[in-house]
Protein backbone atom coordinates (compact mmCIF):
# COMPACT_ATOMS: atom_id res chain seq x y z
CA UNK A 1 0.00 0.00 0.00
CA UNK A 2 1.38 3.60 -0.67
CA UNK A 3 1.42 6.22 1.50
CA UNK A 4 0.02 8.99 -0.14
CA UNK A 5 -0.75 12.67 1.70
CA UNK A 6 -3.74 14.12 0.22
CA UNK A 7 -2.82 17.56 1.73
CA UNK A 8 0.63 18.98 1.68
CA UNK A 9 1.50 22.79 3.06
CA UNK A 10 4.59 24.64 2.14
CA UNK A 11 4.73 28.27 3.13
CA UNK A 12 3.19 29.73 -0.31
CA UNK A 13 1.48 27.32 -1.42
CA UNK A 14 -0.49 23.70 -0.85
CA UNK A 15 -0.18 20.86 -3.10
CA UNK A 16 -3.23 18.74 -3.35
CA UNK A 17 -3.76 15.37 -5.06
CA UNK A 18 -6.52 15.52 -7.42
CA UNK A 19 -8.88 12.73 -6.18
CA UNK A 20 -11.12 13.04 -9.31
CA UNK A 21 -8.13 11.06 -11.36
CA UNK A 22 -7.58 8.40 -8.78
CA UNK A 23 -6.65 5.11 -8.84
CA UNK A 24 -6.10 5.62 -12.71
CA UNK A 25 -4.05 8.78 -12.68
CA UNK A 26 -2.37 10.86 -9.89
CA UNK A 27 -2.38 14.27 -10.88
CA UNK A 28 -0.74 17.37 -7.90
CA UNK A 29 -2.61 20.72 -7.97
CA UNK A 30 -0.49 23.65 -6.51
CA UNK A 31 -2.58 25.78 -4.86
CA UNK A 32 -1.51 29.52 -4.32
CA UNK A 33 -4.98 31.57 -3.80
CA UNK A 34 -8.00 31.13 -1.52
CA UNK A 35 -10.40 31.43 -4.60
CA UNK A 36 -8.25 28.00 -6.60
CA UNK A 37 -8.78 26.31 -2.89
CA UNK A 38 -11.98 27.03 -2.89
CA UNK A 39 -12.80 26.02 -6.50
CA UNK A 40 -10.37 22.85 -5.70
CA UNK A 41 -13.08 21.44 -2.80
CA UNK A 42 -16.24 22.41 -4.92
CA UNK A 43 -15.07 19.92 -7.52
CA UNK A 44 -13.99 17.62 -4.87
CA UNK A 45 -10.18 17.18 -5.92
CA UNK A 46 -9.81 16.95 -1.98
CA UNK A 47 -12.36 14.52 -0.65
CA UNK A 48 -13.15 13.38 3.03
CA UNK A 49 -13.67 15.45 6.19
CA UNK A 50 -10.55 15.57 7.52
CA UNK A 51 -8.88 16.31 4.55
CA UNK A 52 -11.09 18.99 3.57
CA UNK A 53 -10.68 20.64 6.71
CA UNK A 54 -6.97 20.38 6.49
CA UNK A 55 -7.02 22.18 2.80
CA UNK A 56 -9.27 24.60 4.14
CA UNK A 57 -7.44 26.05 7.43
Amino acid sequence: MINLKPVTGYPNKVVLIDQTLLPLEQKNLEITSLDTMCDAIKRLVVRGAPAIGIAAA
